[in-house]
């Protein structure tokens, strides 16, 4: 299976959120530090998925849809990992 990370440099949150279906298991900044890199590339490397602090800001404005379907039909799986990642503040 590959792990992709992306690097970017924008803050299009269809383009993020589109990334993050079709797959990418983290973005980060590509104003990020060396160790952050290290740190994104261990954490997916080892099945994790990881976002930049930043990234994880532009998600959490992604707005909750109240609807009578559960969570589970309304998010892919990918979707409902990335949104139990932001309510346990993992980066």
């Amino acid at each position: 299976q590959i792990r992709m990370i992306l690097l970017t440099g924008s803050d299009d949150l269809a383009g993020i959120r589109n990334a993050i279906q079709a797959g990418v298991k983290g973005i980060l900044s590509k104003n990020i530090s060396k160790t952050e890199l290290q740190r994104a590339i261990n954490a997916v490397g080892e099945g994790s998925s990881y976002f930049s602090n930043d990234i994880m800001q532009l998600l959490s404005q992604l707005p909750i849809v109240e609807s009578s379907f559960s969570t589970k039909e309304v998010l892919s799986d990918r979707e409902m990992e990335v949104l139990k990642l932001i309510a346990q503040s993992f980066t």
